[in-house]
């Protein structure tokens, strides 16, 4: 990584945002969700809820964000975040978040993309949990960044995404635990992952594949429109079926 003249020193990994580091300050580019997404992260720290980043200021086109140590969950799956240590940080952080954020309402502001009013049951959810969000340290969740395409939704929505992705229940298993892909080791990564939240894998497995078809079609119809980060996400194949 190379300082640039103005002292920011650009991340590498981010895949829509243009996100860089000075001190231990994080400037990313603004959206026009970005005022909802403020009032999920004022609330999230008035909580006192940890592992995710503060918004300490703003200018006419960046948010500066507290910079969280920790390296990104990328393919292939570091062996540290294979074990169940990992899925049980995962699984207790996600419950403390949706306590967190139970009842919790923007005002004058709206995301990028779901409901525009929640229904009773709903909370915020991350919206994008997938391991490239989860930042770790040896093995161990150390935050959770990139709230972006935070949305009212099911808690469920966030269980089944780090379900999908952690155990995880997608396809390319090989990438995440090598060539050990029996299913009964998938199943105890799911059963150690849903203890650790508090929820039946059955329960998990049954909201799934709802789940799925919401995300795709949302995803499908707001690329149409030409809406971003959607558009994108479809160009570049990051949306699959």
């Amino acid at each position: 990584m190379t300082e640039g003249q103005d002292g920011w020193t650009p991340l590498r990994g981010g895949s829509v945002n243009t996100v860089s580091r000075r001190g231990e300050v994080v400037r990313r580019q603004k959206s026009a969700a970005s005022p909802a997404v403020h009032q999920v992260l004022r609330h999230l720290e008035a909580g006192g809820l940890p592992l995710t980043p503060r918004l300490v200021g703003e200018a006419a086109e960046h948010e500066h964000l507290t910079y969280l140590p920790g390296t990104p969950v990328f393919r292939p799956r570091p062996q540290a975040v294979l074990g169940d240590a990992w899925l049980d940080d995962l699984g207790r952080w996600l419950r403390t978040y949706h306590e967190a954020i139970r009842g919790f309402r923007v005002e004058n502001a709206a995301f990028s993309w779901g409901p525009a009013e929640p229904s009773p049951e709903m909370v915020v959810t991350h919206g994008d949990l997938g391991p490239w969000n989860l930042l770790h340290v040896g093995g161990r969740l150390a935050g959770v960044i990139d709230w972006d395409l935070a949305r009212y939704g099911s808690p469920g929505d966030d269980v089944a995404e780090l379900a999908l992705e952690a155990v995880p229940l997608h396809g390319r298993h090989t990438e995440t635990l090598g060539t050990d892909v029996s299913r009964q080791r998938l199943e105890a990564r799911l059963h150690a992952f849903c203890r650790a939240y508090g929820v039946p894998a059955e329960r998990v497995l049954e909201h799934l594949p709802a789940y799925l078809e919401m995300v795709v079609r949302d995803i499908r119809e707001l690329a149409a429109r030409g809406s971003e980060p959607f558009a994108s996400f479809m160009r570049g194949r990051m949306v699959e079926t």
